[in-house]
Order: structure tokens, then sequence, then C-alpha cells
């Protein structure tokens, strides 16, 4: 590039910075102004909402409490009225229909008078037969009413709630009995209090501001964080809170402070709710949604004419140069340093897939690179595997001596796999013998070619009761025939480590990462299993989780053929032993038989029988 063009290049560059800097900081700044002001008006029409539920959450209860008060004034009548006419000598049918008229004749809607045991003898509503109880379990209601049948309350009053029987809105009021242990109760059907509360509330008035535009959803929740009222436009979309939104409510209701905060396309203003005269109580909480759209859309316009005006500076020409040439080298570059990676071992296919999905040469040079970096880098790891593999193959095979070939097997996967430790088990029958032990960090070498006997007893594959022993993870190796990779045995679920645990605790060792597979014979049965512990990473010494390459799957073939073809062999060797042995002793006795049978053996004979006969003669 010339000197020319890159201070044309560099000149356009700074002007073209610096106005879009300046663009932007105006932008910035008329949308700090836009949102200050639309900040103040969120707050104080959340200010307004939370006043006015203050107000309207007091109203229904005062309400309440009065009506309350005169129920209580009511029962009292009623208990009076009840000794009086039991002492006239009324009877209960009498009783009950003078309860029935007051019923029909005032707002009143049920008596409920007991006895000493809490039944129910007089009621307006004479069809339903009802008895006390004081097990919450059993009337989560009116057990609440027990006390004044002991003594415990003289008077008891209700809050208005849905009743058991029929879910409808009933206030309760009792007192007890002037003239004996009794419960007097009075119920009042409290349904319009309910509506009371809907007509005075602000449900109303947060569906009409919803309702008007400016505002997306406004939310009031109670001291406990729960939603109490909740009005959203219908293009508002998700309406559960976030977890900033959670944060921030849970910090407003402990502190009582207010907040405006940005989040998502939303101004959203919490403001807290304290009773009308008491600003140390609060209720809850308001929450207004603002919409920040046309906020957003000023500052994208004004951003948008910024860049208009930058780009208008550049020249065509340098542009088109310079978009082309970027186009043509880059996709170049990218390929010159996936083949430096492919040189050094490292290469990712992902690193080229925007050029391969171009359309054009190069994206066609990309994919022809990209396959012959995958075939070169599978390549070079069949060749490190084969680096491997081989050389431990060779000298496995090799080895005639059973215990050194064991001992072995062992020693080559530590290497191999970089393990501090090794145990090789063989089985016989439905038990796991330990034929190798061995642990660098404890300088133990036990079993094979070393002479030292392993003291541990052997495994049992099956629990007493005929179960397999599937909590050992050798057994587990040994009778599902699958490896087993472990990162922690501690840590590890579904096995059985407490031995392992002990033998820690008395050697000061950390047993933790494992590797167990299975060897095979020739038939597919497992015939052994090797299992070795803790991996150590060459770069620091710290123990680390075995990998589960090609490595280790050759490893195994190659420890469970060598160990399968020593067995073949040695069995080979004792069928061959056991033979000659046969043929010796057949021609043993065919050369017993030809000795016999010559005529040198039969003149030997007959000289030998003379002589004894002559000897028998002489004794005579």
């Amino acid at each position: 590039m010339t000197l020319r063009t890159r201070m044309l290049l560099t000149v356009t560059l700074i002007i073209t910075v610096t106005i879009l800097f300046l663009s932007a900081l105006l932008s910035w700044n008329s949308y700090q102004t836009l949102l200050e002001e639309k900040k103040s008006d969120a707050l104080n029409l959340a200010r307004l909402l939370a006043t006015t539920a203050g107000v309207v959450e007091e109203f229904p209860a005062a309400m309440e409490d009065s009506i309350g008060d005169q129920m209580v004034v009511e029962a009292t009548l009623v208990a009076h009225l009840i000794a009086v006419a039991e002492e006239a000598g009324l009877t209960e049918d009498e009783i009950n229909l003078l309860l029935q008229e007051i019923v029909a004749e005032t707002e009143l809607s049920e008596f409920w008078i007991t006895d000493a045991q809490g039944h129910a003898y007089l009621r307006n509503l004479t069809e339903f037969d009802f008895t006390f109880s004081p097990d919450p379990e059993i009337q989560p209601q009116a057990s609440f009413f027990w006390g004044l049948l002991t003594g415990e309350k003289t008077v008891a009053i209700q809050d208005a709630r849905i009743r058991e029987v029929d879910n409808q809105i009933f206030k309760y009021v009792g007192v007890g009995g002037v003239d004996g242990p009794r419960i007097v109760q009075v119920g009042y059907n409290a349904t319009w209090l309910e509506a009371l509360r809907q007509r005075v509330g602000v449900e109303r008035l947060v569906e009409n501001l919803v309702a008007a535009g400016n505002v997306e959803a406004i939310r009031i929740s109670d001291a406990q964080n729960e939603t109490l009222i909740l009005s959203a436009s219908p293009e508002f979309g998700d309406l559960a809170l976030s977890q900033t939104d959670h944060k921030n409510l849970h910090n407003i209701l402990q502190t009582g402070s207010e907040q405006a905060y940005l989040d998502d396309s939303f101004l959203k203003v919490i403001v807290p709710i304290y009773t009308q005269n008491n600003v140390d109580t609060m209720l809850g909480a308001t929450m207004v949604y603002m919409p920040t759209a046309s906020l957003q859309n000023a500052l994208k316009k004004q951003l948008v004419n910024a860049v208009s005006v930058a780009f208008v500076v550049l020249a065509f020409s340098i542009l088109g140069s310079y978009f082309f040439a970027n186009w043509i080298t880059k996709p170049i570059w990218k390929i010159s340093q996936a083949a430096n990676a492919v040189q050094a071992g490292n290469y990712q296919s992902e690193k080229l897939e925007k050029v391969r999905q171009r359309s054009d040469e190069l994206g066609n040079l990309g994919n022809v690179f990209d396959k012959m970096a995958r075939e070169v880098a599978e390549r070079d790891k069949r060749l490190q595997l084969l680096k491997v593999i081989i050389p431990i193959g060779v000298r496995l095979s090799s080895e005639k001596d059973f215990d050194r070939l064991l001992e072995m097997m062992v020693i080559e996967a530590q290497k191999v796999t970089n393990a501090d430790g090794g145990t090789l088990y063989l089985r016989d029958e439905n038990q796991l013998r330990f034929v190798v032990l061995r642990n660098d960090s404890l300088n133990i070498e036990m079993g094979g070619h070393t002479g030292k006997e392993i003291a541990f007893s052997s495994l049992e594959l099956y629990n007493e009761n005929g179960a397999e022993n599937l909590s050992n993870v050798a057994a587990y190796v040994a009778l599902k025939g699958k490896s087993v990779h472990l990162a922690d045995a501690y840590d590890a679920e579904g096995f059985d480590f407490s031995g392992t645990k002990r033998f820690d605790e008395k050697t000061g060792y950390r047993s933790k990462s494992f590797l167990a597979f299975p060897l095979e014979g020739d038939d597919g049965s497992v015939i052994g299993v090797l299992q070795l512990i803790n991996a150590i990473d060459p770069a620091n010494g710290e123990v680390i989780r075995f990998s589960s390459d090609e490595v280790i799957e050759g490893l195994s073939l190659l420890t469970s053929a060598a160990l399968a073809g020593y067995i073949r062999a040695e069995a080979l060797r004792q069928e061959i032993d056991k033979l000659r042995i046969e043929i010796d002793e057949k021609k043993q006795d065919d050369q017993v038989a030809e000795i016999t049978d010559s005529i040198y053996f039969k003149e030997l004979h007959a000289k030998a029988k003379e002589v004894r006969a002559q000897k028998k003669k002489g004794s005579k």
C-alpha cells in the first residue's frame, strides 16, 4: 500500500470516528434526558398507586372489624336469650323456630348454640346436625371456637373466609354461654365484603391505566412478595418476574426504598406500599412497567443519521477496495492459520467453517483443505497409536515366563496411562484372585515375578444370597464385561469403596481416579481384570481422570490377547506333554514284549528252570 493511500485512509478514518463519537454522545445525552423524564413520571404514578393501595387495603379491614364488634353484641344478646328461653321452659323446637324468625328478619345468616359437649343442638338450620371439634385437622375453621367451651376464650372473632362445606364467604363470631359452658356462635354471609373490595379497590384503576396505553403493565405485591394484582397489555409477553425483579423487590420490601431501572425494553419502577396512618407498616410494593420503545427509536434514529454522515465522508472507491481486499485475503489468511494448526497437530475443523460455506473457489479450496487436514490428523493419530501399542505387543508376546508376563502387563499399562498404581486379577470360578499389585508412590511390588505373596483375600463375584457383587469395581467389570472410568472414587455412586478408604487411612494414600477393564479369552469370556489407580498429570503431578481413547482400547486388546495367547499356548504344551507320556509308556510295553518273545530270552528262561530243578534234587 502506498503512503498516499494510507494517509487517505487514516484521515478518513479519524474524521469518521470523530463524527460517530460526537453523534453518539449527543444521542446518548438526549436519551438520558428523556429517560429521566420517563422515570419521574413513572415514580409519580407508582407513588399514587401505592398511596391508593394503602388506603384501600385498610378500608375493608376496618369495615370488617366494625362488623365483628357488632356481631359480638348480637352473639351476647343471643346467649342471654337462650338462657332466658331455657329457664322459661321453651323446647328446642320452639327456640329453633325463634332463631329462624330472627334470621328471616335480620342480616344474620346462622345461629349455632351448643351444649357442654360441643353439639349444636340449637340452630336455625335444623336440617344440619353439627358438633364442634377441637382438632384443627378435622375442622380447620370451626375448631377456632372450641376455647369458648373450655373457658380459654370469652369472645372469638374469626375473619371472613371461604367456608369449608360450600365455599361461600362467611364471617363467624362466638361468645361463651351465660348459663353454663356452651358455644354461642352467629354467622354472617360476607360475600358482599369481597364485592366491596372489588368496588373500592385499585384493581379497576390499574386496569384502566394499562388500557390507556401509557403503561405496559402494573403489578402489586404483598409484603411476602406474592403478586396480588397484575394487569398487562396484550403485547406484554412473559408475565413472570425476572431474576433482577425478584432481587429488587426483595430489597425494597426490606429497606422501604424506591427504585427505577431499565430491564430489557421496559423502564421498571418499584415503590413500597404503607398503611395510611403508620409509615412503618409495609403492606407490599407497586411495580410499574413503562415502555421505552419511543426512547429507543429516537436513539436509533440519531445513531442511523450519524452513521450515514460518517459513511458519506468515506470515498466509495476506497470502501469498495477495502471490502474487496478483505473478502479475498481473509479466507486465505484463515487457511494459512489452519495449515499452521495442522503442522502443530491441533487443527480444528470449526476454524474454517465460514470459509467452507462460501460458494466460490475459496470455499471449494477450504473444503478440500479441511478434508485433507482431517485425513492427516487421523493418519497421525493412527501412527501415534501404533508407536505406543506395537512395542508393547511385541514385549508381551515374546515373554515366556507367566509370572513375568503378568507383571509386565501391569507395568506396561502403568506406563501408557501414567498410572501410579495397578492391580491384576485372574478369575477362578466365582472369585477374582490377586496376582499382581503395584503402587509406585507407596513402593509396593507384590505378586508376579517379585516372589512376594499378596496377602489380600480373593474378591467374591457373588454375595452370600447368590446375587451379583456389583458394588465392587473389579467384580462389576468381571461380571458385566464393561470398562469403568471414575474421576474420584470417593464421589462415585453405586460402588462400595469402604475397603479402599480403610487402606488410604492406614497408609496415608489418596485413591482417586480409577480405570478398570476386562481381559477376555478367545471365547469372549472374562478371564481377568486389570485395574489402574490415579492417573498422574506429567505437567504438574496432579491426579487426573484416566483418558478414554484408542490407546486404552488398544492396551485392553493387547493385554487380553497376550494373556489368552499364553493360556492357549500353555494348554497346548500340556497336551503335548501328556501325549508324549502316553507314547513313551506304549513304547516301553512293546519293548518288553519283544524281549520276552525273543529266542535268547526263551533259552535263558529254560536254563534258569533247569538250574532250579537240579538244586531241588541235590537238596533231597
